[in-house]
């Protein structure tokens, strides 16, 4: 590869790299080209990039956006995924996929933080952020639901025992 092809390279991940959310760095030596391809399918299925590079253009991507603390995740070959929006999506996807196949994953930075194998693990059990708002939602609207019916329940009385009434006299 030329140089400017490198330098090239370079930029567009830089590029990539500088607006994610969540960067995961994998070890997919052991996966097959066709699980590969069904793990990239996965991954794009929910809007998430992985692309294998050589570690020296991951390396030079890094220390431009002086990231250096990443650089211990470029032993061996490494493919980086990478996501826009939610973080976690792509630890629930490579755990998903690791129950079928050997994937391994060396370490991640989501949201300005450095994680561990074993703490990507944890995060993939979580519930996605979707699931925590919808949640927190019902929690704060539950108890307006709870008082509207508790004070619709008088007057829902009064109703019957006026139509009661109604119909006896009649």
């Amino acid at each position: 590869m030329k140089k400017e092809e490198k330098q090239k390279l370079i930029e567009t991940l830089k590029e990539e790299l500088e607006s994610a959310t969540g960067i995961y760095f994998l070890d997919f030596t052991s996966l097959s080209a066709q699980e590969m391809s069904k793990l990239r399918t996965a991954m794009r299925n929910e809007h998430v990039k992985i692309k294998v590079v050589k570690n020296i253009v991951a390396k030079f991507t890094l220390e431009n956006l002086k990231l250096n603390n990443l650089l211990c995740f470029l032993d061996g070959p490494t493919a980086i995924s990478y996501v826009y929006e939610d973080p976690i999506i792509p630890s629930k996807i490579i755990n998903d996929f690791k129950k079928e196949k050997k994937i391994r994953v060396k370490g991640g930075f989501i949201e300005g933080n450095l994680y561990s194998p074993e703490e990507i693990q944890e995060l993939a059990l979580l519930p996605t952020k979707d699931v925590l708002l919808q949640k927190l939602l019902f929690s704060l609207l539950n108890p307006l639901y709870r008082l509207q019916n508790t004070l619709r329940s008088p007057l829902q009385g009064l109703t019957v025992a006026f139509s009661q009434i109604s119909k006896d006299k009649s």
